[in-house]
């Protein structure tokens, strides 16, 4: 009984491999990569002085499927907004700490935009800190993004 248990198990893993070359070899597909900026947020650093500077995120948004959120902080503490205008306020003027800014994701598919200058006091690093988030509705999954209002608000 022995001989024939050895020569079964021995028949079964060579049926089981020639099946398995007979199947076509599927390739592997790549793991998903994260949105940039939507699993953590993208910082930047600025150095902003009495000179007006602007900066652009290097990756772009389609603002009609995702919510853009757009915070600064001076040293570490967040400058506070002041006004709001656009679609759905997607312009958003912030002050303190002797900085003023304005952060825009206004367009419907593009980058993040901050123009910084330091009113007073000496240069110093502004962290720019922006985050997407895909607009869900009711009966969706978080891949079905779109938007009923089109627009992104900075904040």
């Amino acid at each position: 009984m022995g001989v024939r248990r050895r020569s079964g198990t021995l028949s079964v893993l060579l049926l089981t491999g020639a099946l398995a070359a007979a199947w076509p070899a599927q390739a592997a597909s790549p793991p998903a990569q994260p949105t940039p900026c939507q699993q953590a947020p993208c910082r930047v650093q600025v150095m902003v002085g009495q000179t007006v500077r602007n900066y652009s995120s290097e990756q772009s948004f389609d603002t009609s499927k995702a919510y853009v959120s757009v915070r600064l902080f001076s040293e570490r503490r967040p400058l506070r907004q002041v006004s709001a205008s656009g679609t759905d306020g997607c312009r958003r003027k912030l002050r303190g700490f002797g900085v003023e800014a304005t952060a825009s994701t206004c367009a419907e598919v593009g980058p993040v935009r901050v123009t910084l200058a330091r009113l007073y006091g000496d240069p110093g690093l502004i962290t720019v800190s922006y985050r997407s988030w895909p607009y869900l509705y009711p009966g969706s999954d978080a891949s079905a993004a779109g938007s009923m209002t089109g627009g992104a608000t900075a904040k």
